[in-house]
């Protein structure tokens, strides 16, 4: 059989054009097919192109910390302890040495300005004035001492100043200050543990009215707690805490208290006895911490 080419070319190419266009027409323009999961890629990825230029995941929100914003509305509550210093008044006529305070204070910020409530004491030990008092004396002795205690409650405004994590604190109080009943006394000791007394002091339970001022510098740990340093000056309003001294009297006049003060015809010692109006004051220096519910927002 003779081979027609034009024939063969014809089938193949027919054949190719029912492969590519079944119906024999014009090639069809290629189809895209519709990928519904690449269509949601699409959407998706332009999603978070919108959320995120860069395409990683969305970025979780940060908060920011300024510390400098305006405050707003806040409750703080603190405790404070440290060293107590009498004023030299109070030391040398109730024998109160350096002693120790605690406090706890609570305030409600109404922005900058707040409202504080304060209640605390004040412990002053008489041991070694009564000591510096009996040096010298060169018969045995025995002091018995006690600890002055004070405690006070106070009520005043406040004013707070911000600086990133820094705060500063200006305080004024006024209020009720109760000093406890006390008695000290140093003794001559005499055989079979007799002892005389050659000084007495003691003093009636007082309540006076008080004021302090002071400031705070807070550091913020966090938006809650607080550490902080302080330092204050309180004192009573009037000196009607009434100290009753009686001492041995200097029967030889050489302004000593010395075993010829205490040989008496009588057989009792003389004494004398004054009374002595203080006015309890200290300044007081500590460390504390602080914790308030609500803080500065943001800006």
């Amino acid at each position: 059989q003779a081979t027609d080419w034009n024939s063969t070319r014809s089938n193949k190419t027919s054949k190719t054009t029912r492969a590519s266009n079944p119906n024999g027409n014009n090639p069809p323009q290629p189809i895209q097919a519709t990928d519904w999961n690449s269509t949601r890629s699409n959407k998706t990825s332009k999603t978070t192109r919108v959320s995120n230029p860069n395409g990683n995941n969305p970025p979780q929100p940060i908060q920011v910390n300024d510390w400098n914003s305006s405050p707003k509305r806040a409750i703080n509550i603190s405790f404070a302890y440290g060293l107590s210093i009498p004023s030299s008044g109070f030391e040398n006529q109730a024998y109160a040495g350096n002693g120790s305070y605690f406090e706890l204070s609570g305030s409600y910020y109404f922005s900058k300005i707040g409202l504080g409530l304060s209640v605390g004491q004040i412990s002053n030990p008489t041991e070694n004035n009564l000591s510096n008092f009996t040096e010298g004396i060169e018969f045995a002795i025995s002091n018995n001492s006690e600890n002055i205690k004070s405690t006070y409650i106070g009520i005043g405004p406040e004013y707070r100043i911000k600086l990133n994590r820094f705060e500063t604190i200006f305080q004024i109080k006024a209020g009720m200050y109760s000093v406890k009943p006390f008695a000290i006394s140093s003794d001559k000791i005499e055989e079979q543990d007799k002892t005389i007394p050659f000084l007495m002091l003691n003093s009636e339970k007082t309540t006076l009215g008080f004021v302090s001022t002071g400031a705070k510098i807070n550091y913020n740990i966090n938006h809650h707690l607080q550490f902080f340093a302080s330092a204050g000056y309180s004192t009573a309003l009037s000196d009607k805490l009434v100290v009753t001294e009686s001492k041995i009297e200097d029967l030889n006049e050489n302004g000593l208290i010395d075993l010829a003060d205490f040989k008496v015809r009588d057989g009792n010692v003389r004494y004398s006895t004054t009374k002595k109006n203080s006015t309890p004051s200290s300044i007081n220096i500590g460390f504390g911490i602080s914790y308030h519910f609500g803080y500065a927002s943001p800006k």
